[in-house]
């Protein structure tokens, strides 16, 4: 097993019924839409761990039907980013073991909601969470305030990899751009501003199909970065958009790579 590094795009999640017809073919059953994913993807950031942590039982079928090299990522639960209940953490680096042990190093992402600021309390929670991590991880912020001088000081301090976002450029969400020079991870939400706020379905904040041009702004910055791991993942599930729009930026990607610099 590799050191990860390299390129890798995929979509947050795999497993949505409305993808059927869209992105799966009809007649191929649920239980093998994981096998059709991977002949698309290099790589799955396992969304559903928000949720529930998968099982042995999950982990080991996932790892049985991925080829090598594969990445998977796996989200931290939301009882501890949305609900600073520490004690998850020892499940989450069971679960991330799990994939160590059957031959994918997986990645580890925690994504604190907009109402996690910089406060004092909440940067001696983010330490407990980091600190003696054993598994490679990025941290996404949503609110602003952590890119602010005072608070980004003490991120670069813990050394903290940021993940960058693009999402609707609304007052005190977080800048489109990216942070780390170690490792590019980059999701992809969509830009529907009038529904991130204001909406009556969750999926309705990731309801958004990216134009070419606006996932060109990407390219530049991808290309240029001298990171040797850039993770790439399109979070705008709704109907299949994820999908089609990682495949724009993949083919956009190897086009400029093959026209050179």
């Amino acid at each position: 097993m590799s050191a990860l590094s390299g390129l890798w795009i995929g979509t947050s999640g795999f497993s949505y019924d409305d993808w059927k017809g869209v992105v799966y073919p009809e007649k191929i059953p649920k239980t093998q839409w994981f096998d059709y994913y991977v002949t698309l993807f290099n790589t799955l950031e396992l969304n559903a761990s928000f949720y529930a942590f998968p099982g042995e039982k999950t982990i080991a079928s996932l790892c049985r039907r991925a080829p090598q090299p594969f990445l998977f990522t796996v989200k931290a639960h939301r009882s501890i980013t949305h609900e600073r209940q520490i004690d998850g953490l020892p499940t989450f680096i069971n679960v991330l073991k799990s994939f160590e042990t059957k031959g994918f190093l997986p990645l580890a992402l925690y994504q604190f909601p907009y109402s996690f600021r910089p406060y004092p309390d909440n940067i001696v929670y983010l330490r407990k969470c980091i600190d003696s991590f054993p598994y490679p991880y990025c941290v996404e912020f949503r609110n602003q305030e952590w890119v602010r001088p005072h608070a980004y000081d003490s991120l670069r301090e813990m050394r903290v990899p940021l993940v960058s976002v693009d999402e609707p450029a609304l007052k005190g969400l977080m800048p489109r751009q990216i942070y780390d020079k170690d490792i590019v991870y980059l999701r992809f939400h969509g830009r529907n501003a009038q529904k991130w706020w204001n909406h009556e379905q969750a999926y309705e904040r990731y309801d958004y199909d990216y134009t070419p041009e606006e996932l060109e702004e990407w390219i530049f910055p991808l290309i240029e970065s001298e990171a040797p791991v850039k993770v790439v993942y399109f979070n705008n599930h709704f109907r299949g958009q994820a999908v089609r729009n990682a495949k724009i930026l993949a083919e956009q990607l190897e086009r400029k790579k093959g026209n050179g610099r």
